[in-house]
Parts: C-alpha cells; structure tokens; sequence
C-alpha cells in the first residue's frame, strides 16, 4: 500500500484552528496568568499576543509554501491570507459577548506578519531553514 503525503499545510490548518478557539476564550482568563510577573503580563498582554499569534501563522504559512517545493514563495498571498485570516478573527470577536473588536489588535497582527515574514525571508537567504527533503 502506498504511503499517503502529509499536506506541508497540516500545521497551519491545526494552528488557524487553536487561534480561533483561543480568540473565543473570555480575556480574563488570560489576565489571571499576567498577574503572576511582569514578564506574563508583558507577553500575555492583547497587543503582544496578536503579534506572536499572527506573526507565527504568517511563518508557518511561509514554511508550507517551502516545504511543498514552491521555488518562490508568495509572500503578498500570505500576508493578505494572514492578515484577512486575523480581520475575520476580529469580526469574530465582535459578535461574541465577552469580547471586543479593536483595530490596534489588526494593527498589531500586520506588524507580526510582517516581522515574521521577514524573519522567514532572512532564514531562507541564510540557509538557517531545513532543507528540503527530496521527492
């Protein structure tokens, strides 16, 4: 029997699905863990959240795109999937009772984006990034 391809896309399908069942979670409980030092309430703060979250997304979109042997990748496809994908979060939040539309957090999703893309491209010239496995 022939051994069936996992999509290079299986760990962003995954996370887009953590980040909207973590974005559906009331923000208090995230500020019960912020208490415990200023450090957890530097990195479990809204804005810092958003850029971390997205930011990853944005790379692991990145990584798929590499991994499946595309020889350029799309780097504007994945920012406007990226951030379309954190707009709609927004939207999201807007309806949910115990949640909150802001656009600072759009802000902060497009700065993480565009950071970890970068991070990305930079990983990629330098050789950093695994190589890819042959087909």
């Amino acid at each position: 029997m022939a051994k069936r391809k996992r999509s290079p896309f299986l760990y962003v399908y995954i996370y887009a699905f953590v980040v909207l069942i973590g974005s559906s979670i009331p923000g208090s409980h995230f500020s019960k863990l912020s208490h415990l030092n200023r450090l957890f309430q530097y990195l479990f703060s809204d804005e810092c959240l958003h850029f971390f979250l997205f930011g990853f997304l944005a790379w692991l979109l990145c990584f798929g795109y590499y991994m499946a042997g595309r020889k350029k990748i799309p780097y504007v496809r994945i920012l406007l999937l990226s951030w379309g994908y954190g707009i709609l979060i927004e939207a999201w939040q807007a309806i949910l009772p115990f949640r909150h539309f802001d656009r600072r957090d759009m802000l902060m999703d497009l700065a993480g984006i565009s950071a970890f893309m970068l991070a990305f491209w930079v990983m990629k010239r330098w050789g950093i990034i695994l190589k890819r496995a042959a087909p």
